[in-house]
């Protein structure tokens, strides 16, 4: 009782407060499967959304209406709402430059989101301009991390190799296959030699195998093959 007192006699205001809400944000950190979702939402729409709203700090405010709002824009993904999700991965621009910020990651992969949400709508060319946002945005990252933390160049790559991925399905959907298969081969060159990415990997091959034998080229489709049996 007496270290928890001093303890907080040394915290701010804006310390205290987002300790409350991250109190109440705890549970969110132990569900993560589609069926906890009505909880995830419930939590998100009747606890800590209202209290980020009534946050004094405009970082406590920010910082909390991003997690909770990316919370439900995932279950919202699950569920199939992509409309909702869109929207929702949208209204999370307002918030991404007070925090995390726009040099973190989560940014990019915000485009990537909204990327997904439209193929989800099959809104296929807004799909490939969103990806194609996030894939710039990662580039620049990956250019100003390479000078540093190995580690987290190498997580933005992945990250990057997973838009690419989408991004060749977008193409492929609009009719863009030349582009599909080259969006693919891209992704594969940045995912082949990051540490655990064997199913990212696969993922790309197994799209690339199948664009190639849907466009009747064989060839294409055999050195897909060749790289699957590889792995």
């Amino acid at each position: 009782m007496r270290d928890s007192i001093v303890v907080g006699a040394h915290l701010t205001p804006e310390e205290v407060e987002e300790g409350q809400i991250n109190d109440a944000y705890q549970p969110l950190y132990h569900l993560s499967n589609k069926t906890d979702c009505p909880q995830i939402v419930s939590l998100c729409e009747t606890k800590i959304i209202p209290m980020a709203h009534a946050a004094k700090s405009d970082i406590n405010r920010n910082k909390f209406l991003y997690l909770a709002n990316r919370d439900i824009a995932a279950c919202e993904m699950n569920s199939h709402q992509y409309a909702q999700a869109e929207q929702r991965y949208q209204t999370m621009f307002d918030y991404i430059p007070v925090w995390p910020g726009k040099d973190d990651s989560d940014y990019p992969i915000n485009y990537r989101d909204i990327g997904l949400a439209r193929l989800g709508q099959e809104k296929w060319k807004t799909a490939v301009e969103s990806l194609q946002k996030s894939i710039s945005i990662f580039n620049e990252q990956i250019s100003k991390a390479e000078s540093g933390m190995t580690e987290h160049a190498d997580y933005l790559r992945g990250s990057l190799a997973a838009a690419l991925n989408f991004l060749g399905i977008a193409f492929y959907r609009d009719g863009q296959t030349v582009n599909a298969l080259q969006a693919l081969e891209q992704a594969y060159q940045e995912a082949v030699n990051i540490k655990e990415s064997r199913q990212l990997l696969s993922r790309i091959i197994q799209n690339a195998r199948d664009i190639a034998l849907a466009s009747g080229d064989v060839v294409d489709a055999a050195r897909w093959e060749a790289r699957s049996l590889r792995q």
